[in-house]
């Protein structure tokens, strides 16, 4: 690294871990098309849900599952469950938006060697195949529900993505658009910005941590000034 860019690394700020679809991404997604189709799916064996928060009720059609079905059926019908998943976020890749302010954020970490890490809910093939259409070079670490066994809220991907980093969670930010977000940099103790999103949920300001960005490269003001 220059001089000139060490001395224009911002204080506190060791790595950044971002979610995907929302914050980086707009995905477009079907996803009311994924909800009547896990509806079909589910309700021949007793399972009635909206699907309004989509991981939630997926973990609790999981659960029913397990203790209603034999393990290889129940395998097969979960597998099913996250088949579904794939081919909706698979078809809105063609549709994917880039949200403003990225390429700015990104060049701006890029440029003073702060380590970037995506950790989503989505497919990591998803994430990928997303950025590369839209020419965001690939951070070295992408965490997607693949590699987990608990998706977000749970901080598991987050940790796994530091592991991979070879940091700790001090001075590291999680950079997201939703509650889970929130609730994975409060489980770890991390600075916290959400991006405004018109399906975002009451988010607590616990002890000041969140900063509430308009687009995503206000960070850069929020960082130089230390």
């Amino acid at each position: 690294m220059s001089k000139e860019a060490e001395r224009d690394r911002p204080i506190a700020l060791r790595a950044v871990l971002f979610d995907f679809d929302g914050t980086l991404v707009k995905l477009n997604a079907d996803f009311q098309g994924l909800r009547g189709q896990l509806k079909t799916l589910l309700e021949p064996y007793g399972f009635v849900s909206s699907f309004r928060n989509l991981f939630q009720s997926v973990k609790e059609a999981e659960d029913h599952i397990k203790s209603g079905c034999a393990p290889q059926g129940a395998s097969q019908i979960i597998s099913e469950i996250w088949d579904a998943f794939y081919r909706t976020e698979q078809d809105a890749i063609e549709h994917a938006e880039l949200l403003a302010g990225v390429p700015e954020i990104w060049q701006w970490l890029t440029v003073r060697n702060v380590p970037i890490a995506i950790v989503s809910n989505n497919h990591s093939d998803i994430v990928k195949a997303a950025l590369t259409r839209l020419e965001v070079p690939l951070p070295p670490v992408v965490i997607g529900r693949d590699h987990v066994r608990l998706l977000k809220p749970y901080p598991e991907g987050a940790l796994l993505a530091l592991e991979y980093l070879g940091l700790t969670t001090q001075d590291v930010w999680m950079v997201g658009d939703s509650l889970y977000d929130w609730e994975v940099g409060a489980a770890l103790k991390l600075q916290v910005a959400l991006v405004d999103s018109p399906w975002q949920e009451p988010v607590p300001d616990q002890n000041q941590r969140i900063h509430r960005l308009n687009r995503i490269d206000v960070l850069i003001s929020i960082w130089t000034a230390g």
